[in-house]
C-alpha cells in the first residue's frame, strides 16, 4: 500500500504480470511434484476471476452463504492442477 493514497504501490499491469509469473512458476514446480494450487476469492473480484479463467483454473467450489453479513458476496475456490 502506498502510505499517501492507501492504494497498492504496484500498477495493475505489474500486478497481473507478477500473478502470471507466479502461476507459471507454480506449473513448473508442479511438473516435479504433482499437486493442486488452491486459490480463494469472491465473486465481486471480477478481474481476479477473469485472470484465473485465463490461467485455465477450474472453479472447484461455490459457497453463497460464506459471508452472512455480506449477502451479495460469494466465496469461490479455484483450483489449478500442477501435475503434467
Amino acid at each position: 500500500m502506498s502510505p499517501r493514497s492507501g492504494t497498492s504501490a504496484l500498477a495493475p499491469r505489474t500486478v497481473a504480470q507478477a500473478s502470471a509469473a507466479h502461476c507459471s512458476a507454480a506449473r513448473l514446480h508442479g511438473r516435479r511434484s504433482a499437486g493442486v494450487l488452491t486459490i480463494e476469492t469472491q465473486n465481486i473480484n471480477v478481474p481476479a476471476c477473469g485472470f484465473y479463467v485465463a490461467q485455465r483454473c477450474d472453479l472447484g467450489a461455490i459457497n453463497r452463504f460464506a459471508y452472512p453479513d455480506l449477502p451479495d458476496e460469494t466465496h469461490l475456490i479455484w483450483r489449478l492442477g500442477l501435475g503434467v
